[in-house]
């Protein structure tokens, strides 16, 4: 196999020194002493002279810079290529990690997410409790406000006349059925999970039943009061009894008849009191009885106070009880000053003394 020669055999390089183009560069090792020899001999001055020798001698030196240049930068592109991935290694362990991170935080914000709903239900269940024990307050407080006012009603009741067997007792299921129907309307409450909830509610329930105990007891403590104070249940006016009511003997003719009221005698200008609240329906002067006013107390109960001195009232008066309706007097047919009192039921007179406490002190001439 023939050697590819540097230079073309025409050249006059080739011609002056055959030997040193022979031979590839690879030959040098093997024959550097032999190639020092003929280089040390060689005619380096003819040769610089020779313009196509500069040339490749430039290009190989040109060559063998490149050629160092570039192995820097293959090793330092290989450097870069390592360091590069070991970068990519350590960014993949590190993405991962990050991954395996995120991953636990979304799952720690899931449950932060779940127990701030369970904490807004819990707060939410709070206030609702609070409400509610903010209205079972307001509730206590309405329901110790009617007890206060049946206590009052109550004490009214007490300083009011026996009028007959009138009077009631019993439990409060014996007012009215609405109570009845009030104390077992919530009986049938359901299992309760929460068993602060379920005193709430309980307490609730109990709270709204007195409630309503209490109102209906107020009601029909109102209606009774009313009916207390539109009855006669104190006395006209102070004095001793003459006439009681019922038969007599007549003063004037000495027979016997039936007398309608009371006569309660005293000095002359002797105040008269109303003995229940109503309305003056009569207020002037009749034959038999005098000066005479009568009181329409509602309920078809009327009173009637005869033989006044003087009119402190006028028709169509509104009279409270204990107001001063006039003055004992002994106007009409009459032996003396003294008061003719009449309590009227349902158009029926009845005994005076079964409308007052207490009793009078009676003539001994009766």
């Amino acid at each position: 196999m023939t050697q590819k020669r540097f230079f073309p055999k025409k050249s006059k390089i080739y011609e002056k020194h055959p030997i040193v183009f022979q031979y590839p560069p690879v030959l040098y090792k093997k024959y550097r002493f032999f190639l020092w020899e003929k280089i040390s001999s060689f005619p380096w001055s003819t040769l610089l002279k020779s313009t196509p020798f500069l040339l490749a001698l430039l290009l190989f030196f040109y060559c063998g810079h490149q050629h160092r240049q570039l192995k820097q930068m293959i090793s330092i592109n290989n450097s870069l290529i390592n360091t590069i991935y070991t970068q990519h290694t350590t960014l993949s362990d590190q993405k991962q990690k990050i991954t395996i991170q995120d991953r636990k935080a979304r799952e720690q914000n899931n449950e932060l997410v779940k127990k701030n709903l369970a904490l807004e239900e819990v707060k939410h269940r709070f206030e609702t409790m609070s409400q509610q024990l903010t209205e079972l307050h307001r509730q206590a407080t309405r329901l110790a406000a009617l007890g206060e006012q049946v206590s009052l009603l109550t004490n009214m009741e007490g300083s009011a006349p026996s009028r007959e067997n009138t009077g009631i007792g019993g439990n409060a299921r014996d007012l009215s059925p609405m109570v009845s129907i009030s104390l077992d309307d919530s009986r049938d409450d359901s299992k309760i999970k929460d068993p602060v909830q379920g005193q709430i509610d309980a307490t609730r329930q109990l709270l709204d039943r007195q409630t309503k105990i209490f109102a209906i007891l107020k009601k029909e403590l109102e209606i009774k009061n009313e009916l207390l104070a539109c009855t006669p249940s104190i006395k006209p006016t102070s004095g001793v009894v003459t006439c009681k009511f019922g038969s007599r003997l007549s003063p004037f003719s000495g027979k016997r008849e039936f007398h309608t009221g009371m006569d309660i005698a005293n000095k002359r200008g002797t105040k008269v009191y109303a003995t229940a609240r109503g309305k003056v329906i009569f207020a002037k002067k009749k034959w038999l009885i005098g000066n005479l006013v009568t009181i329409d107390h509602g309920n078809n109960i009327i009173t009637k106070y005869g033989h006044l001195n003087k009119f402190l009232v006028k028709k169509g008066d509104m009279v409270n009880r204990g107001d001063v309706i006039g003055l004992m007097g002994s106007t009409g047919k009459s032996t003396g000053p003294h008061v003719h009192y009449e309590v009227v039921v349902n158009g029926k007179p009845e005994n005076p003394a079964n409308y007052f406490p207490g009793k009078f002190a009676i003539s001994k001439k009766q």
